[in-house]
């Protein structure tokens, strides 16, 4: 796994906490990595991913917001 560069922000989700961390790359031409994660839970992509993942999130939550007129 990369180094932890830094960490972004705590987010909650229900009843659990998460972490989010900026990783170094994996290997010396590899992209940064994103850690989401607790003791119980991890989820990792590459910050690319990342970013594709959270604009089809806020965009979703757009369209929401726009269809249900709030």
């Amino acid at each position: 796994m990369g180094e932890k560069i830094k960490k972004i922000k705590t987010i909650h989700i229900g009843d659990e906490e998460f972490e989010v961390e900026l990783n170094a790359p994996e290997s010396v031409n590899g992209e940064e990595i994103i850690h989401i994660q607790n003791d119980k839970y991890r989820f990792a992509c590459s910050k690319s991913d990342f970013v594709d993942i959270a604009t089809q999130i806020v965009g979703a939550g757009a369209n929401l917001r726009s269809y249900k007129g709030l």
